[in-house]
């Protein structure tokens, strides 16, 4: 998983040129094996300023709804 963002985008979320966390939202249903990640729009997270954000990717294949286990994985488990 890449995250493609512009520099500029996230400048305020920058402590001396270091790259912020990167934080997925994953939702987890009844049936675990059908949980999903939101792969668009991930949380970018500076812990040492106390500032977050989320960005939306652009050009990207990436989608709100990555099933996290493959077709075969979740046909038989949970």
């Amino acid at each position: 998983y890449q995250v493609q963002v512009k520099r500029e985008t996230i400048a305020n979320l920058l402590k001396d040129n270091q790259l912020p966390e990167i934080f997925l939202i994953v939702t987890i249903p009844e049936r675990p094996a059908d949980m999903t990640a939101n792969l668009l729009a991930p949380l970018l997270v500076n812990e040492d300023t106390g500032l977050a954000g989320q960005i939306v990717m652009h050009d990207t294949s990436y989608t709100t709804r990555h099933f996290l286990f493959p077709p075969e994985k979740r046909c038989s488990c949970g």
